[in-house]
């Protein structure tokens, strides 16, 4: 849990600061392939730490 508000609190504060540039990620298409380019990054992010962690003994 502590990740993830880590990861939102940037977010959160660009929002309330100036929400004209997180807008535009969610209302043009540019923005919305940003968003889904970064989900994939993330995930694969993920997905490599976890089989970094992952110890077979």
């Amino acid at each position: 849990m502590t990740g993830v508000q880590t990861c939102a609190l940037p977010i959160s504060l660009i929002y309330l600061s100036s929400p004209g540039y997180i807008g535009m990620l969610f209302s043009t298409r540019t923005g919305n392939f940003m968003l889904l380019g970064s989900a994939f990054w993330m995930f694969c992010g993920v997905m490599v730490m976890r089989k970094m962690i992952n110890f077979k003994f």
